[in-house]
């Protein structure tokens, strides 16, 4: 007879209906607050990513003013490589100056037929 006089009363009930919803509102303020935690990495990650690249032209700028052009990457070394590695001839130069005129001349050609399907 107490556990169902316990059961009816309304306080306690009350006092239950507060608490799940104190529990729901604090588990809603939570997941809130990490999504604005997650926003804010977000957003300090491309503010970062900002810097980063303002700071590299910053140096770049500073290097190309003072004359220092020394930046070596990858493609620039394999380049450098290529054109000046190998001893090159007079004939070898001229073949290749053919074979670029020719590769010109064929995307050249392959543009102005698209241009004239493209009217008809």
């Amino acid at each position: 007879m107490v556990e169902k006089e316990w059961k009816n009363d309304k306080k306690i009930k009350k006092k239950i209906k507060i608490k799940s919803l104190l529990t729901k509102k604090t588990y809603l303020c939570t997941m809130s607050l990490i999504l604005v935690q997650e926003e804010r990495r977000f957003t300090m990650c491309v503010i970062k990513e900002i810097g980063r690249s303002m700071m590299d032209g910053v140096h770049t700028l500073r290097m190309a003013s003072r004359g220092r052009y020394y930046i070596q990457t990858a493609e620039i070394s394999k380049m450098r490589e290529e054109v000046l590695g190998a001893p090159s001839s007079i004939v070898d130069d001229m073949r290749h100056l053919r074979e670029d005129r020719q590769r010109i001349n064929h995307d050249i050609r392959i543009s102005f037929d698209k241009i004239v399907a493209e009217d008809v």
